[in-house]
């Protein structure tokens, strides 16, 4: 899949890592890019589990964004339609020879 559509836009927020105990946790003073066309994607699959004998919901959020933008680890990315947050747990460019390569952003929602 070499093109997608941005569902919406969205800003990057660094996250603060820790380097030992005496560090301190600052607030962050504001976001590091704003206007990002994302694409958000939500999957949610019914799965038996037999052990329990029941089922349950198991739901998965996907990204996309444009490969020329500089995409980390360590960024919260905030959806600026909704204002909802997420993690970035995986964050992968595979090569496109078609075009433009997108990353494929595995995400988590936050609070």
């Amino acid at each position: 899949m070499s093109e997608f559509y941005p569902s919406t836009t969205c800003s990057f927020y660094e996250e603060h890592e820790e380097f030992d105990d005496y560090d301190e946790v600052s607030d962050p003073t504001g976001p590091v890019a704003t206007g990002i066309p994302i694409s958000i994607l939500q999957n949610t699959v019914t799965q038996y589990l037999p052990s329990e004998n029941r089922y349950t919901k198991i739901t998965s959020l996907a990204g996309r964004i444009r490969g020329h933008v500089d995409v980390r680890i360590n960024y919260i990315i905030e959806d600026e339609r909704t204002g909802e947050r997420y993690m970035i747990e995986s964050l992968d460019k595979p090569h496109n020879p078609v075009g433009d390569a997108s990353w494929r952003i595995q995400l988590r929602r936050i609070g």
